[in-house]
């Protein structure tokens, strides 16, 4: 037995070092499992057996170089591999992760610009780490070029990266002309440039390799039994993974330990060895990937000890309500801007049993300045989740900063958790139709200084599926079936911690051939509505008619978003997500259609989850473009979640009033039927007693 055990051991480390067949398309490629010892063993391998010393290190394979690309902070729904620079002054930050191993690499920049651009008062600007690395004007207009900015010392582990531009308009200024100017940057190409060979086997190494074999949209590979076997170790050890980039998206896949490998060689890879076998740590495989080695028994533990302590979540501001909140404490700093075009977004959360829906009015108390002799129709435009508050003009009266003014909007503009508030300005063009001239003055400042008050509310709930989708973690995903694939491993990677609020919720994966397993008793929606709508081609089933005119207007007068097989058949997409049984809020479902590219799915929630147009209501459909369209049912009543008393009667009576107004309407008509009835009958009673 134990020579048995020893070959055993043998044989999986030999796996985790050599991947075969090198020929084999990585997305396609079949699964090759090879039998343990007591087991006859292929007699001609795909690739030959190194001796009992290459168990340990060994000498990497020859590779091209390769760059340690930039990785977004933060998770997007669009691709991730470009980021765009837009309008008159962008800028955005990046993470990049350098190997310990190699400390003077040349950093380079892989990009595109608008052909409106001028290049000669242009320029874009690098900053590595809080020290400016370098200035270039753009001037690759019809493809991407490279311009190398020198060797330069990073530090081991995350390095911040921060890209700004500057556009000039070579003909024309005002507020169109920001739109048409950009500079595009592919972060696969941007960053160091290394060879795999000087990668050594330890962490800071094993991450940068991890980042560059992401950005190329080829999986982390989790190989072992264990990892197959067990689910839900993977998905925690994909997790920990994956919060190592912030949000960042990185796919993975679980395999055998004998796998064949793809056509482009493998960078870094996870190998899981069964409980017990310890000599956890960083090694190098035949292929010259760097591979994370855990024991099963300990492979959370080893994970904490052999990585560093993982990136948090970003979680946006709480907004108490009841009282002024500067918005400096939200995180909003003083704001200015010396574009024709710009724009600003404050996100902030709401408490998810905050609900108001009656008249009740929210306060912002705006303090702002803007020069005198701005060109006329320059406007400020304030907006709570996309939908104008206030106008303000910005033409006259200038020169100082204004008296606080008091913008007052409607209450149920707002929602439980994530809200935001959006200063955006226009500038025209003074002429438009010429080439605007170098501006050294502030044309806006926002100062941070500036309230926000929002309206108590008494504790109520409507079902909605933004909640419990805030809550979910990499354990709380699952997929219909045995095996659950890279899918589920992919959503795990980006559900960091820590969550908005406490746990329970549950989300279930399917594919339009395993729609059945919806549950849809109480969603009034057909089975096949749903598969329609992230279905290419036509619909399957006719969404019905909406009837008579009276029946129309009573419709448009009733709560939620209408029939939903209605709304389904006007916002297709390619993915959608459910909260099927309102009884039981917490549990949602994805469902994927032909045409989804799962990475884009999950960098779609992932994203979703912190933006407040993200997916709500219950049924949020995921367009091609990565944007959420959402519904809302009307069976659905706001729930209360404290006793009833006098000092809140008028608000819960307000808020069931606006939501169910028809019903409200029906409710004091009938009362007022019934007292009229009472009333009559008061005084026929009194009348014959008198006579």
């Amino acid at each position: 037995m134990k020579r048995l055990h020893m070959l055993r051991h043998s044989a999986c480390v030999l796996a985790l070092l050599l991947p075969l067949g090198a020929q084999a398309q990585e997305d396609s490629a079949p699964l090759i499992q090879i039998p343990f010892a007591e087991e006859a063993p292929p007699t001609t391998p795909a690739t030959p057996m190194p001796p009992a010393r290459d168990a340990g290190e060994v000498a990497p394979v020859a590779a091209a170089p390769i760059v340690l690309p930039l990785l977004p902070r933060l998770a997007q729904a669009n691709d991730q591999s470009f980021a765009r620079l837009q309008g008159e002054s962008g800028a955005a930050e990046f993470r990049l992760y350098s190997p310990a191993s190699d400390r003077g690499a040349t950093f380079q920049i892989h990009y595109r610009t608008s052909i409106n651009t001028l290049p000669e008062y242009s320029r874009i600007r690098v900053i590595l780490n809080d020290n400016v690395l370098g200035e270039f004007e753009p001037s690759n207009f019809s493809d991407f070029g490279t311009v190398d900015l020198g060797v330069v010392d990073l530090e081991a582990g995350e390095n911040t990266v921060r890209i700004e531009a500057v556009h000039h308009h070579r003909i024309f200024c005002g507020t169109d002309v920001s739109f048409a100017l950009w500079t595009e940057v592919d972060l696969r190409q941007s960053g160091v440039k290394v060879s795999p060979a000087t990668l050594a086997p330890q962490a800071a190494d094993f991450l940068a390799a991890m980042a560059a074999q992401s950005m190329r949209n080829q999986p982390i590979e989790v190989r072992g039994d264990l990892a197959l076997a067990d689910p839900g170790l993977t998905r925690s050890l994909v997790a920990r993974l994956g919060s190592q980039f912030g949000g960042s998206f990185v796919s993975f896949r679980a395999a055998p330990f004998w796998a064949q490998q793809g056509a482009a060689p493998a960078l870094a890879r996870v190998a899981v060895l069964p409980p017990g076998s310890g000599g956890t740590g960083f090694r190098r495989g035949g292929d010259g990937a760097i591979v994370l080695v855990l024991d099963g028994a300990s492979a959370q533990q080893d994970l904490d000890r052999l990585l560093p302590e993982a990136a948090q979540r970003t979680v946006a501001p709480l907004l108490q309500p009841g009282s002024p909140v500067p918005l400096h404490d939200l995180g909003f700093a003083d704001s200015t801007t010396r574009d024709h075009y710009f724009r600003q977004d404050l996100t902030f959360r709401l408490p998810q049993d905050w609900l108001v829906l009656a008249s009740q009015k929210a306060r912002l108390g705006l303090l702002y300045g803007f020069p005198e002799g701005l060109p006329t129709g320059s406007i400020l435009l304030v907006k709570v989740n996309g939908e104008s508050v206030r106008l303000l003009p910005l033409d006259r009266e200038g020169g100082e900063v204004q008296p606080q003014l008091d913008v007052q909007f409607n209450a149920r503009l707002l929602r439980p958790g994530l809200n935001s508030v959006t200063f955006e300005a226009l500038i025209p063009g003074d002429p438009p139709d010429a080439a605007c001239p170098i501006r050294q003055d502030d044309v806006l400042t926002i100062l941070g200084n500036t309230t926000i008050q929002v309206p108590e509310s008494p504790r109520m709930q409507l079902a909605n599926l933004a909640a419990p989708l805030s809550r979910l973690g990499p354990e709380d995903v699952a997929r219909v079936g045995v095996d659950e694939g890279s899918a589920v491993l992919t959503l795990a990677a980006l559900l960091q911690q820590p969550r908005a609020e406490a746990a329970g919720a549950r989300l279930t994966v399917v594919d339009v051939g395993e729609a059945s397993q919806i549950p849809i008793d109480t969603l009034n929606v057909s089975r096949q509505a749903l598969v329609d709508a992230v279905s290419p081609g036509e619909p399957t089933l006719a969404p019905a008619a909406t009837g008579t005119s009276f029946a129309r207007l009573l419709s448009g007068m009733a709560p939620g978003d209408g029939p939903a097989e209605e709304w389904l058949a006007q916002n297709r997409g390619v993915a959608l997500i459910a909260q099927p049984d309102l009884a039981r809020p917490d549990a949602l479902w994805l469902l994927t259609g032909p045409q989804a590219d799962m990475g884009q799915v999950a960098r779609a929630i992932a994203a979703g989850r912190e933006a407040p147009d993200g997916p709500r209501g219950q049924i949020s459909v995921l367009r091609a473009d990565g944007t959420w369209a959402s519904w809302t049912s009307a069976d659905q009543v706001p729930v209360l979640n404290e006793p009833l008393t006098l000092n809140n009667l008028r608000s819960v009576l307000g808020n069931y009033a606006s939501w169910l107004p028809l019903s409200f309407v029906g409710l004091i008509l009938a009362m007022a039927w019934v007292s009229g009835i009472v009333a009559l009958t008061f005084v026929a009673m009194t009348g014959k007693r008198f006579k």
